[in-house]
């Protein structure tokens, strides 16, 4: 799927958060100021990800005084390559992050210690460790993975769910949305393990 959206010159990114704030359903945008390079979604987008990358692109794009630190890195790492003659193909500055360290090995064992009913479809779930010790608090776009065993005979399911709670090192909290047809909804979830969370 993503690649099918990057082929097609639409990857999902238009806009960068400069000042947070309130946007609800209505809600006109409007252009109140154009970058001095004028770069395009579609020239950013071709920039990264398809085969060919001008160096006088590159250089307008970095140009750009909003371009994130990410996109950053790319671009400069792309434009090295290109002045360098080297002949490799894909993007240098895409190359996977190195994250934190694992919080623990393997799994954890967790209990259900609060269930909040946010709404007629949507539980949050307080989690705390069965064995009393500290977690490591989460960072925010954070998640957890859960192994979850909503009866005795059945297989083991795992789930992903973002963390919804402030940072805590005695609990961690989930949002879970009730699916009709769903195997793992708050109602089934009583006893599982946690795995590490990752970004």
């Amino acid at each position: 799927m993503a690649a099918l959206l990057v082929s097609h010159g639409r990857p999902g990114f238009y806009f960068r958060v400069l000042e947070e704030g309130e946007v609800g359903a209505g809600d006109k945008i409007v252009k109140v100021e154009a970058g001095p390079e004028r770069v395009t979604v579609a020239e950013i987008n071709a920039l990264l990800y398809l085969p060919g990358h001008p160096p006088s692109g590159l250089e307008r794009a970095l140009r750009i005084p909003a371009l994130s630190a990410g996109w950053r890195t790319s671009l400069e790492a792309l434009l090295d390559r290109e002045r360098q003659g080297s002949g490799t193909t894909g993007n240098p500055g895409l190359g996977p992050a190195m994250g934190p360290p694992p919080a623990w090995p393997g799994f954890r064992s967790l209990r259900v210690s609060r269930k909040l009913h946010e709404s007629s479809n949507v539980t949050s779930l307080v989690l705390q460790p069965a064995d009393g010790e500290p977690l490591t608090a989460g960072l925010a776009g954070q998640f957890i993975v859960l192994r979850l065993r909503p009866r005795p005979d059945a297989s083991a399911l795992l789930r992903s769910y973002s963390l919804s709670g402030a940072p805590r090192e005695d609990r961690y909290r989930i949002s879970v949305k009730r699916e009709p047809q769903g195997a793992a909804g708050p109602t089934s979830i009583r006893r599982f393990r946690q795995a590490i969370f990752s970004t």
